[in-house]
């Protein structure tokens, strides 16, 4: 499995708040026993040269504005991931994956992550299939910023059946329980749970529909946040090597009035702090696709997010509430246009990102630029 992942940090200055007393200093833990409990199951599965795969990947960032607000302090991320997979079947994969971010400038905010799991797919007749996943995955900071330290055991099922030829349905249920080390307040478990129906349509059209439930529960009193969802999408082959497509989702969520709200600072970027119950709102894009001369894949897109974050205030510069009292908005735009090649066993993108946020808060008011590299190695 090659996984990918993207993590904006805040300033230095968000961390005065931190209680960071506690007793230990953190090191060792999960990692060594993942990476011994998939050494353990190499040596006894009986394989051969073509029963298993590794990758490496690598991504080079250069950001204008990696913490998204108004100071527009850049950097240049490195990030590699190496991937180690296992088929003891045709149905079964056992995988571990390894990464690490390196911060050109900001060094403090460097981490690790690792994941270790299981997927196993079973094909039933007429093209449908169950699929289940999982596993567990940690991310380790270093000692400034260990506060974001957690494991997280999770699973995940899907089964996807034809009603007819033309008409495909698809349910899905996940769960995660993300333990903080150093911050049980925000320990949360996850719930997850769609339904969705894609009905193929004349003339290369898609039509798909989807709807869904999410529960996030803190262990440590109880609150939660409750979210409903839906979502359409419109696909379109113009010719084998033309695509377009639209989507539209919209959002809603139900706050508990006791859930953890005395690090609001954590909701002003990507942290395992801040994910998809953050916020509320709706947000679509239009996306055009085709394929070039040797191969090379364009995509282009374009996508809005409307979005309204529960009882985050607005604030000014100076940090006092904005009168009168209100909770923090913004309308977020986004383009980009990518380039890729794939080949059997490598592959190598590249991607522009420019945004532009605008928000009640002033200190969310910014634009970035984004330039990415990636590339991926896979020896099979």
């Amino acid at each position: 499995m090659i996984s990918t992942m993207t993590i904006t940090i805040t300033t230095e200055g968000a961390t005065t708040t931190m209680d960071k007393r506690r007793s230990g200093s953190g090191k060792g833990g999960f990692a060594p026993l993942l990476f011994s409990l998939f050494v353990i199951l190499t040596s006894l599965l009986p394989l051969n040269s073509q029963d298993f795969s590794i990758g490496f990947s690598y991504n080079g960032t250069v950001s204008s504005n990696i913490f998204s607000n108004y100071e527009k302090i850049g950097d240049f991320i490195n990030r590699g991931w190496l991937d180690f997979s296992l088929y003891p079947s045709r149905e079964l994969e056992i995988y571990l994956s390894s990464g690490y971010s390196l911060f050109k400038e900001n060094h403090y905010l460097n981490f690790l992550t690792l994941e270790m799991g299981g997927d196993w797919v079973k094909y039933l007749k007429g093209r449908s299939m169950i699929h289940f996943n999982a596993g567990i995955n940690l991310q380790r900071f270093k000692s400034d910023y260990d506060y974001y330290n957690y494991y997280q055991p999770f699973l995940q099922g899907d089964f996807k059946y034809y009603l007819k030829n033309s008409l495909l349905f698809r349910a899905s249920y996940s769960f995660e329980y993300t333990k903080f080390v150093y911050f049980p307040d925000y320990s949360n478990q996850k719930h997850r749970l769609f339904l969705q129906l894609n009905k193929f349509l004349p003339f290369e059209m898609t039509l798909r529909g989807e709807a869904g439930a999410r529960l996030k529960f803190y262990t440590k009193d109880g609150s939660s946040i409750r979210q409903i969802y839906g979502r359409i999408r419109l696909s379109k082959g113009i010719s084998y090597r033309i695509g377009l497509s639209g989507e539209l989702t919209l959002k809603k969520n139900y706050v508990s009035e006791s859930v953890p709200g005395k690090i609001e600072e954590n909701f002003f970027f990507n942290t395992p702090f801040y994910d998809d119950f953050s916020w509320d709102g709706y947000w679509g894009f239009v996306q055009a696709r085709a394929i070039l001369l040797y191969e090379v894949e364009f995509t282009a897109r374009a996508s809005y997010y409307k979005r309204r974050f529960p009882r985050i205030l607005a604030l000014d510069l100076e940090g006092n509430p904005i009168q009168p009292l209100q909770d923090r908005e913004d309308s977020l735009q986004q383009i980009s246009v990518s380039l890729r090649r794939r080949w059997p066993s490598f592959q190598i993108s590249l991607t522009y990102l420019y945004r532009t946020n605008l928000s009640n808060d002033p200190y969310f008011t910014f634009s970035d630029g984004i330039f990415m590299i990636s590339t991926g190695i896979f020896v099979y």
